[in-house]
């Protein structure tokens, strides 16, 4: 029970995770829709067999246990279902910027508690990150190995263990990312939690404040284009970002 609930927690925040980016994504679509819907129906249809390219592709930003729930169907429709191919690429950086990458995850801890409850925490700590139970545990969650001689995909794949394509693409990615990076792990300080609940939900709860106020306007006649305007401007992404920048530094020291 303790694990599904783990395995529940870690999917809920993933999603919370990916809310902003979702948010971003549908009004993306809806303006598009609303401007240039029957432009783009025109050019897929002019496109011939080729129409459906520009629409054959999603990307989606996760953590590599999500992969474990990646579908591998879609039905847009009652009688149809199509198949998913997943790719996996590298996490983007900026042309000449350094090699970093954020390390992030769930972690273990040994807590006060009897001589024999701390020896048999301890015991079933080395036991887990021995390279062989380690790797198998990689390969049925998609979590990362945590010790050097796991993190290989060739000990993985030389393991015997089952790779389902899925896991054998995020696996090889994150392993390569690991060993091609320099790790950023975040360090813990007074007010931690706090800071990633800012850097967490900031520019969701502006977007979706944002769109209530695009919303009313409609509403009360201007076109979607009048509406945005706004909000699609530097200056305003420059009064966001000080604006979460000042909260941050409230914890500064």
């Amino acid at each position: 029970m303790e694990i599904f609930l783990d395995a529940l927690l870690d999917a809920l925040i993933d999603g919370v995770k990916m809310l902003p980016f979702l948010y971003l994504a549908y009004l993306l679509i809806e303006w598009l829709e609303r401007h240039h819907g029957e432009n783009i129906e025109n050019a897929l249809a002019g496109g011939g067999r080729w129409g459906f390219l520009p629409g054959a592709l999603l990307g989606c930003v996760g953590s590599c246990a999500s992969a474990t729930f990646f579908p591998k169907q879609v039905m847009p429709g009652d009688n149809q279902v199509h198949d998913i191919e997943m790719k996996v690429l590298p996490a983007p950086r900026f042309a000449g910027s350094e090699k970093v990458a954020v390390q992030q995850g769930a972690g273990m801890v040994v807590t006060t508690g009897t001589e024999a409850e701390i020896n048999g925490a301890v015991t079933f700590l080395k036991w887990l990150t021995e390279p062989q139970n380690n790797i198998a545990f990689a390969v049925e969650s998609g979590y990362l190995p945590v010790t050097t001689a796991a993190n290989d995909m060739d000990a993985i794949r030389a393991s015997g263990l089952e790779l389902t394509d899925n896991m054998e693409q995020v696996l090889s990615g994150a392993v390569e990312t690991v060993r091609k990076n320099e790790l950023y792990t975040p360090t813990a300080f007074a007010g931690g939690n706090a800071v990633r609940k800012i850097l967490e939900y900031s520019i969701g709860d502006q977007a979706s404040a944002d769109r209530d106020t695009v919303l009313e306007r409609i509403a009360a006649g201007q076109s979607a284009e009048a509406a945005m305007a706004e909000f699609l401007t530097d200056d305003y992404f420059e009064a966001w970002y000080q604006a979460t920048l000042a909260q941050l530094q409230q914890y500064e020291g």
